[in-house]
């Protein structure tokens, strides 16, 4: 288990919240390449930029978007619906 999963599982056990754990996951992606995310993600479903000086891309997925200053991964952002509620059976709502 790497450094990363290590703090990942240790942060959730810790009851950090999905933010701590977010972060971590994040931290794994800093310093990469556009190459390196292209190889683990695949083609972005859209580019928007760059823009400004240094220059920031972002390359959005449909669960996240990745920021680049030049071609090194700056952050990655989950979006909002990339957290998903699973269906549980037998359980039913009030009326």
């Amino acid at each position: 288990m790497s450094a990363i999963s290590r703090l990942l599982v240790i942060a959730l056990l810790l009851g950090s919240g999905p933010s701590l754990a977010a972060d971590v996951a994040a931290a794994e992606y800093r310093g990469m390449t556009m190459d390196d995310v292209r190889r683990l993600r695949g083609e972005p479903e859209r580019v928007y930029g760059p823009v400004g000086e240094p220059p920031i891309t972002r390359w959005y997925y449909a669960n996240e978007s990745f920021y680049f200053e030049h071609s090194l991964v700056l952050d990655r952002v989950p979006h909002n619906n990339s957290i998903r509620l699973q269906r549980v059976d037998g359980l039913r709502g009030t009326r």
